[in-house]
């Protein structure tokens, strides 16, 4: 065959292949051109090529990533370019477009266009590689319609197209611009499309840029060289010193000024093309929240040249940085500080930027050098919490007011607090060291103090009521102060004991011994009376009552009491705030019945005396008995030496006493004996006579009971 009539074979196999893509509809799948046939036919000339490279200057750190623009024809790419490499872009020379479908598939050609570190601007989103995959296949992608969708795929592609060497009509041009105007794309997963665009709006421009996608279209022949439109992004660190190509005639309209300049890369040919940047002398200043301080307050900065007039001021909320664009020099950057806060740290880097950092005033000296030089001021609260509680102990009532007071021991602060029992209150203080004082109400003491953190605290004193605590910028101290009553009840009972009537009141009194305090009290037999005292030992004692004595004192608790003595009525009594303390006393009467009968033998009459007289008591009483009789006289318990006074020709025969152990040393012949009374009871001594010797001879044997006796003691010297 000859080359002419291969020519013509393939001229026609071209026209049957256009004509059967025309009749594609725009939302069909498309018949792909035959690529490999059309470049066996017209082989496209080779790539060329672009290498942006980015050369690092004084004060610009190798590694420091700086954003480029890259425009050819209207299709924009961002390159990201670390200072000191470069990024290599192909400019493909195709002259035929390739359709949606092929770009879905050919995943391979999307990253060869969109290489790392570079991303297509389609609408206001930039979308590296895998993400203009992903909206191409649809996977999981939202959009309002797939009409919607086949527009962005087809804008894509139309983009895509372009970046391999194109050429779009003016129409295809206007198209893909609309299309940008009328779609939003949002790039957080799942990437979602949506539109202002009308149906009616996005069919047409569907068409546009099928056609154009799917060799449909009539294009213009490609020029000779590509045009790359570079600009480089405004950096407020950094400044543009040279933009240098090579060849250097392949760039035109360098503009330092705007940092861009025009590439053009020729087929099988690199163009590389070099910008320099170098540091501006740079201060950030940087603000950390530390303990205490609000995210977003704003703190003023200066930084005043030393032996420079250059100076800067800065106004940075906490969390963020502020820039100043210096002159190299030394700067004295001060903070004004805020009242209730300190500067914590001052940081810098580089460290050795800032050799004198004085924290505690909020400044530090600054070498600004080309480059960043960052200084980053800490700030931390010193308005710290003191919290005063309180606790009500044993016989405090729940809500009563107690009054503190918190005096700064080495700064000039101070609260004043009124904490309700079972409560807290809470005061704002500067940080330091607090005297806490407790102004106790009078029949309280404190019976604890307690901190938290326990090491806030220090020089407790319960006696006082009173400490040292610490308060902590931005923290909370939390004092504790328990208090009891110190006000006890004294309870004295009265029990009537033997011969004590009940009702009969009798008088006690309770004196301080380590306490001033005193009660009185006047108790009825049978009864009890409280008194309200102040804890401590007391002296209980029971006025003495006529007739009676102490015979028992109890105490409930019994390690309450001690020193009792019976024979004075006292004991010592403690009282404890709060509690109750029993002292019961049983008086019994001290008044006994001396009874003293006389019993008379025949010949014996009228009325016979008698004497007791106290032995170890001073009391004492007559008798005058008639014979036959008996008499009671009221005596004070004790020891008795009874007599009888006994008459002329009359003798005493017997004595007896009830009870029997109650009479000793009885003396028949005197007519003598001791009695001992107690008190309450009744003794009974009955004395009996007989005629004297003279009148026995009168007498006949038994006339009496047939047998006169003695009894007694003295027995056996009786006359039989």
């Amino acid at each position: 065959m000859t080359a002419r009539a291969s020519l013509a074979l393939a001229g026609s196999a071209l026209t049957i292949l256009a004509m059967a893509c025309a009749q594609e509809s725009s939302t069909t799948r498309f018949l792909e051109p035959d690529v490999g046939a059309m470049a066996k036919a017209t082989p496209p000339p080779p790539s060329g090529a672009l290498s942006l490279c980015k050369a690092a200057g004084v004060g610009v750190g190798t590694g420091t990533v700086f954003t480029f623009n890259v425009v050819l024809a209207g299709v924009a790419r961002t390159a990201n370019v670390a200072a000191g490499s470069c990024l290599n872009l192909t400019a493909p020379a195709e002259r035929t477009p390739s359709s949606k479908g092929w770009y879905q598939r050919k995943t391979d050609d999307v990253a060869a266009l969109l290489p790392s570190g570079t991303r297509l601007a389609v609408d206001a989103a930039a979308l590296d590689a895998s993400q203009v995959s992903a909206i191409m296949s649809g996977a999981g992608v939202q959009a309002s319609s797939s009409l919607l969708l086949n527009l962005v795929q087809q804008l894509i592609a139309a983009d895509l197209n372009v970046l391999r060497g194109a050429q779009p009509t003016p129409a295809v041009a206007q198209a893909m611009a609309d299309a940008n105007a009328g779609i939003a794309i949002d790039q957080l997963p799942p990437i979602t499309l949506t539109t202002s665009l009308a149906a009616s709006e996005m069919s047409a421009l569907v068409n546009t840029l099928s056609a154009f996608n799917e060799g449909k279209l009539t294009l213009p022949p490609a020029p000779a060289t590509t045009q790359l439109a570079i600009t480089e992004r405004e950096d407020a660190l950094t400044e543009l010193l040279s933009i240098v190509c090579a060849p250097n005639a392949a760039c035109t309209g360098v503009n330092l000024g705007s940092r861009s300049v025009t590439a053009a890369t020729s087929s099988g040919q690199t163009t590389t093309v070099t910008f320099t940047n170098r540091g501006k002398p740079v201060l950030r200043i940087c603000k950390v929240a530390g303990a205490g301080v609000t995210q977003g307050t704003v703190y003023r900065f200066s930084a005043g040249g030393i032996n420079v007039v250059s100076s800067g001021q800065a106004d940075v909320a906490a969390g963020d940085c502020e820039d100043i664009e210096l002159i190299e020099a030394t700067y004295s950057v001060i903070e004004d500080v805020p009242d209730g806060e300190t500067v914590q740290s001052i940081v810098c880097a580089p460290v050795a930027a800032c050799p004198d950092i004085n924290a505690s005033v909020g400044e530090t000296k600054v070498a600004v050098v080309r480059g960043l030089t960052t200084v980053t001021f800490t700030n931390r609260s010193i308005i710290g919490t003191l919290r005063i509680c309180k606790v009500a102990g044993a016989g405090v009532s729940s809500g009563t007011v107690f009054g503190f007071s918190a005096g700064g021991i080495n700064l000039s602060d101070a609260g004043s607090y009124n904490v309700p029992a079972g409560g807290c209150e809470d005061g704002q203080l500067e940080e330091g060291n607090y005297l806490v004082n407790e102004s106790v109400p009078v029949g309280m003491t404190v019976s604890g103090i307690s901190c938290v953190p326990a090491t806030a605290c220090s020089n407790v004193s319960l006696s006082v009521g009173a400490l040292h605590a610490q308060v902590t910028g931005a923290l909370t101290t939390t004092v504790t102060f328990t208090n009891r009553s110190i006000i006890g009840t004294l309870r004295i009972c009265k029990v009537a004991g033997a011969g004590v009537a009940a009702g009969t009141a009798f008088t006690f009194s309770a004196g301080g011994i380590n306490v001033n305090d005193a009660g009185s009290y006047n108790v009825p037999a049978g009864g009890c009376q409280d008194e309200q005292l102040q804890e401590g030992h007391y002296s209980v004692g029971e006025s003495a009552s006529s007739g009676t004595t102490v015979s028992a004192i109890d105490c409930a608790p019994v390690s309450a009491c001690s020193n009792i003595s019976l024979s004075v009525g006292a004991l010592q009594a403690v009282v404890a705030g709060a509690s109750l303390t029993t002292v019961t006393f049983t008086n019994r009467s001290t008044i006994a019945t001396l009874r003293i009968c006389a019993i008379a033998s025949t010949g014996q009459s009228g009325v016979f005396a008698f004497s007791a007289g106290g032995i170890n008591i001073s009391d004492a009483a007559s008798y005058s008995v008639a014979a036959g009789g008996c008499q009671d006289k009221q005596l004070q318990e004790g020891s008795y030496l009874v007599t009888e006074v006994v008459p002329a020709g009359s003798t005493v025969s017997n004595i007896t006493c009830a009870p029997t152990n109650a009479c000793s040393n009885v003396s028949v012949a005197s007519g003598t004996l001791h009695a001992a009374l107690t008190g309450a009871t009744t003794t009974s001594i009955t004395f009996t006579n007989i005629p004297s010797g003279a009148d026995l001879a009168s007498l006949r044997w038994g006339g009496v009971a047939g047998r006169i006796t003695r009894a007694g003691p003295h027995a056996g010297n009786g006359i039989h």
